[in-house]
């Protein structure tokens, strides 16, 4: 498994270093500028008979300039360095040695697109017809009055229709005439012989497929060309907020616009906004403004005018975030479930779990101190199995509901404690050196109960910029009945069913977002 992933790896760096420019530099070039050397060769993947789209690179790194040259044919080729020649020369610029340039090879740029699909459909054109009589029949078909026998036969209805070409994505015609080939006797009459003459090609589909392909690499040679000499702020600008501000020319554009990240920052500023009619009143009368109000006038006034509202809302975003929360834990056995009468498998179990915890304050906030879970779960635990020790493999899915007294699971830079319960099904391959075979067990976990702590970081940059993503880390302990129940009929000396007791600890990183 490993070397396969090694593989995929390799294959996905060259897949994608297979659609980069190809970087050069030009060791010689002729005095007419048609011919040149460069110093990339066998090595790096080229083969004779690649076309490539050469292109000379100007001004610095940080605000590059590109020239397209023109189309080039590899005609001679060593390990480390090629030979050129133009084919379709766009530029008269005078290459020099140590110019750098850059290549472009079509199929590197074409790859990976859906291969064209071309429909190929000749015309038969009768020679005695002339060219609105051929009109009119292949509009109207074939006049009966011609037909030989014509009260013998019926029209059937089309199976397909003309114009139905749905899988395809171009159609290419080709006329061809009927030959005449002497003269043969039809019900009595002699009438001259034509036939359809033999295809001698494989037809036009290859090679409208190839222009068509050669407009689309040249296309996108151009686009790279126009964009990166459009950048007036240099390759930087490439990472501003940017939309089209002309419909007509995509590649014009407008650097001031507001992505949805930005707007969603902006609304969750606004929300946190004081009450413009509080802070006009406070602006207007000072820090006596509420000297002339008893309490509950002043009560009364905070709830009516929204302050209330106001410095609640302010308390919760500050100190608390809605979120989905996602924890990667390990996991350790506190109990050994072995035997000493087998000296194999005596170590505790560990395990890994991915969970989801949802929070129901997003439903209610009456429900805020509450919150589902759901997981998978994988590992390993060495349980006597009635004098032997078998090595339990297993996999499980779990659920369960957790519940904050003291602080809600939407604090923030606070340590936060839980409880909650749940239950686990999942099954497990056992194994063993002293057993015959392998077997299958049942798990099934009812009650799990736990206890834990959590602590989620809110880094004080979240009050300039409202990061989306923040991390935390929780510890659970864990006490757990699992009863194991095998699947089939044992050939070994070993318990079918065993109920096991444990206690875990759970180390969580965790991910809220």
């Amino acid at each position: 498994m490993r070397i396969l992933l090694f593989l995929f790896l390799i294959q996905s760096s060259f897949a994608l270093d297979s659609l980069l420019p190809i970087g050069a530099k030009v060791i010689s070039a002729s005095s007419s500028g048609n011919t040149l050397v460069i110093d990339k060769g066998e090595v790096r993947g080229l083969r004779v008979g690649d076309m490539a789209h050469i292109s000379l690179t100007l001004g610095s790194l940080e605000v590059p300039r590109i020239r397209i040259l023109g189309l080039a044919e590899l005609i001679r080729l060593d390990e480390e360095k090629s030979y050129w020649i133009f084919r379709d020369k766009k530029s008269n610029y005078k290459l020099v040695s140590g110019s750098q340039i850059s290549l472009q090879r079509p199929k590197d740029l074409l790859m990976g697109r859906e291969k064209l699909s071309v429909r190929s459909k000749r015309v038969i054109n009768d020679p005695n017809l002339d060219g609105s009589e051929i009109a009119t029949i292949e509009k109207e078909g074939v006049p009966s009055d011609v037909m030989e026998h014509g009260e013998d036969y019926f029209e059937e209805m089309a199976t397909l229709r003309e114009n139905d070409v749905t899988d395809k994505d171009l159609t290419s015609l080709t006329d061809v005439d009927m030959k005449k080939s002497g003269k043969v006797a039809v019900s009595g009459n002699v009438v001259e012989r034509l036939h359809v003459p033999q295809q001698q090609s494989l037809g036009e589909g290859q090679g409208v497929r190839e222009g068509v392909n050669q407009i689309r690499a040249e296309s996108m040679v151009q686009s790279r060309a126009k964009k990166t000499n459009d950048l007036q702020k240099g390759i930087n600008q490439l990472y501003y907020e940017q939309m089209s501000s002309d419909p007509k020319d995509p590649h014009s554009v407008s650097d001031s616009f507001i992505n949805v990240f930005e707007e969603y920052k902006r609304s969750q500023k606004d929300k946190a906004r004081v009450n413009p009619a509080y802070a006009a009143k406070l602006k207007k009368e000072g820090a006596l403004w509420s000297a002339g109000l008893n309490d509950n006038q002043l009560r009364d006034y905070l709830i009516k005018t929204g302050v209330a509202k106001e410095r609640l809302k302010q308390d919760f975003a500050l100190g608390h975030k809605l979120s989905h929360e996602l924890d990667v834990s390990i996991g350790t056995a506190l109990v050994n479930q072995s035997t000493t009468e087998d000296q194999n498998h005596q170590n505790p179990g560990y395990s890994l779990s991915l969970s989801y915890e949802y929070h129901l304050a997003r439903t209610s906030l009456s429900l805020s101190a509450w919150s589902f879970e759901l997981g998978l779960e994988r590992g390993i635990a060495n349980i006597d199995l009635g004098g032997v020790n078998g090595r339990f493999v297993y996999g499980n899915f779990f659920g369960g509901a957790n519940w904050y007294p003291f602080a809600p699971p939407t604090s923030l830079n606070k340590l936060i404690f839980y409880i909650g319960g749940g239950m686990k099904r999942g099954n497990a391959s056992v194994t063993s050196v002293e057993l015959s075979s392998e077997y299958s067990y049942q798990q099934l976990t009812l009650p799990s109960l736990w206890a834990g702590l959590k602590y989620r970081f809110d880094s004080p940059n979240d009050y300039d910029v409202d990061s989306p993503v923040g991390v935390g880390i929780n510890v659970r302990l864990i006490s757990e009945t699992t009863q194991w129940s095998i699947v089939e009929n044992p050939q070994d000396d070993i318990e079918s069913t065993r109920s096991v007791n444990d206690i875990k600890l759970n180390i969580a990183m965790s991910v809220y977002f």
